[in-house]
């Protein structure tokens, strides 16, 4: 852990905490008292006498004492004199709320902001701050609202929309802690989510960002977060580059698989995913047992099961003779209707959910929408709730409480039921889905984990290291599988982005001449020029073809891209990407997850390929251009399995 890192401490746990700005601290000071803060305020001020009922120090170097964290909310230009001073004082961590830096194309003002802060830990520019639940400490620009509580989420976002405070709060989502890292000039998501994991009341952590700055570190973050059984949920935006194209997301994608991240679809999902989490915890199996009170709920509820891989299994014969005692016949599966039994009361009711939660179940939902408050009474409503929550005492099942609209819960039902440790889902279709996150989480954490990505991004001073000639590899890629050499060109000119380059089943001089032509052509179209051209013999009599894409991206590094070859490459969309190094099993499984691998396999009297030396030569050229600068895309055939030589009789 560096120094900055290390401060940190300091920021989460200040006992004194000076503001520097004006008029607008008014909110940070209220924001603070809100969240019961019980520590020492500063405020300095040049335009301002008092602020919040504090009196207002005309400059850091009227301090007494040196404060602990520093909340700085001036001008951008007098930002970086305000850090350097706060340095100088020993003042171990502050906050740049203040934006205009990079995020406006300010790049030298970021620098000099970053000399100035020194060892001193800096959170920002254009960062909200830092909130503390369970200690009760905010370093935040405005109201946001809360309760202390014992344990729960942390939440480190890139923006600032799901940071607000109503969309949290209306969920009854537990939250630890917020923090919201701005431009990350210093510290980025994964300082901050090695600092929380160090905090054994930290039950889950969610992530909200566009990109990473320091992928290595991320991983290393994370396999942290796997050793304590500490969950990791991302929303991550920017899924195009604003054209249409998904690779980079798709990279992402491979990481987070690599790892077991979850990845929530929005904001409001990954909300509703950490407090499952927070609240009922992993599901270590896919059998929900679920409760309404019409049939358009049971169809709605199997409907969403089914497209989540969700299992609704049907009550045995011991457990439909228990529920007999309270429903009809007609009314004993799963979903279960329970309308029947609610007119005889809670108890009954209570006793009803009781049976039915038994049954060899891994979670239990209970569908139920409130009427509007005009209709008056909710009686009913409230007796279904409470007998759910007597059924939830009785049992060790993850209970659930669910609305077919986010709306129909209310908030104070949402806070009451997470008090006892009921989780209140809003919208069912969302619901299911997290439930199905919740089993994934299991899932990831039976698989072995992956080992750190050691990758770091590379600046631009024109030393990529040494690259790899043909000439170097053509004796090391020599196996049966490799069909043909490739074109392999520079990365920087993108020319993996230019189809055409690669040309096959050429039968004369002349065709081959012409394939010259052509390749060159394309390249001087797609403004990139071929380093070299290298022409193989044919492979006749494949089994399937296989394409072998290595590129390196200057964030991740080297990646692998595993796709369906030959004349199949133009009709369908057949791919997957593995962040390198790969071991030959991951390689294997992106190869078996290939819509192509029936081919792979044998298919209508066709033999199957030689797997296993199909994926040594795959991981051979991994290797080979990872070490390198350059990417290659690179056609593979498999063989077919050799029948065994038959002895002469």
């Amino acid at each position: 852990m560096n120094a900055t890192t290390a401060h940190l401490d300091a920021l989460l746990h200040a006992r004194h905490i000076v503001f520097v700005g004006g008029a607008a601290l008014a909110k940070s000071i209220s924001a603070c008292r809100e969240i019961g803060y019980v520590g020492r305020i500063s405020i300095v001020s040049r335009t301002r006498a008092e602020i919040g009922g504090i009196a207002c120090l005309p400059s850091l170097a009227a301090l007494d004492g040196v404060p602990d964290a520093a909340f700085v909310a001036v001008r951008n230009t007098e930002t970086v004199e305000v850090v350097r001073e706060l340095a100088a004082l020993g003042v171990k961590a502050c906050v740049c709320h203040a934006g205009g830096f990079a995020d406006a194309g300010e790049a030298g003002l970021e620098a000099a902001l970053l000399d100035a802060a020194g060892p001193m830990a800096l959170l920002g520019p254009n960062s909200y701050g830092v909130l503390n639940y369970l200690d009760g400490v905010a370093l935040w620009p405005d109201h946001h609202g809360g309760s202390p509580v014992e344990h729960g989420v942390a939440l480190i976002c890139q923006g600032t929309r799901v940071c607000l405070g109503q969309p949290v709060l209306d969920r009854a989502l537990p939250l630890a802690y917020v923090v919201q890292v701005g431009n990350q000039v210093q510290l980025d998501v994964a300082h901050w989510m090695d600092v929380l994991l160090d905090d054994p009341r930290v039950s889950a952590i969610g992530l909200c960002f566009d990109s990473l700055t320091d992928v290595a570190g991320f991983s290393r973050a994370v396999l942290k977060a796997r050793e304590k059984n500490v969950p990791v949920v991302v929303v991550k935006a920017s899924r195009s580059d604003g054209m249409g194209q998904f690779g980079a997301d798709r990279i992402y994608d491979a990481l987070f698989e690599r790892y077991g991240i979850v990845r929530a679809a929005s904001q409001l999902e990954l909300l509703e995913i950490l407090k499952f989490l927070a609240l009922s915890g992993p599901l270590t199996g896919r059998r929900l047992g679920v409760v309404g009170c019409t049939g358009a709920d049971a169809t709605l509820a199997a409907d969403f099961a089914a497209a989540n891989r969700l299992l609704l299994p049907q009550p045995d014969i011991t457990c439909r003779a228990r529920l007999a005692a309270y429903l009809a016949p007609a009314r004993l599966a799963n979903p279960l209707d329970c309308s029947q039994a609610a007119r005889v009361g809670r108890q009954a009711l209570a006793d009803c959910f009781t049976q039915f939660l038994t049954d060899g179940l891994d979670a239990g939902v209970l569908l139920i929408d409130y009427p509007g408050e005009r209709h008056g009474t909710r009686q009913a409503w409230d007796m279904a709730i409470n007998a759910w929550i007597d059924a939830y005492s009785r049992t060790t099942l993850p209970m659930a409480v669910v609305s077919n609209f986010p709306e129909k819960i209310p908030a104070a039902v949402c806070h009451r039921l997470a008090s006892v440790g009921i989780t209140p889902l809003r919208d069912l279709e969302s619901a299911l889905r997290v439930l199905d996150a919740a089993v994934r989480v299991s899932e990831g954490w039976v698989v072995t984990p992956a080992a750190p990505l050691a990758y770091a991004r590379q600046h631009d001073d024109g030393d990529d290291g040494p690259g790899i000639s043909p000439a170097e590899t053509d004796g090391e890629l020599q196996t049966e599988t490799v069909a043909e050499r490739a074109v392999v060109e520079d990365e920087p000119a993108g020319s993996r982005r230019v189809p055409g380059l690669i040309r096959v089943n050429l039968r004369s001089r002349e065709e081959v001449e012409r394939a010259v032509e052509m390749v060159g052509q394309r390249t001087r179209a797609g403004r990139c020029e071929a380093l070299h051209l290298l022409i193989e013999p044919m492979l006749e009599g494949a089994s399937v073809e296989v394409v072998v894409g290595v590129t390196r991206d200057p964030v991740f590094g080297p990646v692998l891209t595993l796709g369906a070859g030959g004349a199949l490459v133009d009709l369908i969309e057949d791919s997957q990407v593995l962040l390198l190094p790969a071991s030959a099993e991951e390689i294997e499984d992106a190869l078996r997850s290939l819509r192509c691998f029936v081919l792979l396999e044998g298919q209508r009297g066709n033999p199957p390929a030689e797997l296993p030396t199909l994926v040594a030569a795959i991981a051979q050229i991994a290797r080979l251009v990872a070490a390198g600068p350059n990417g290659i895309i690179h056609p593979v055939v498999a063989e077919p399995v050799r029948e065994p030589a038959r002895s002469a009789a």
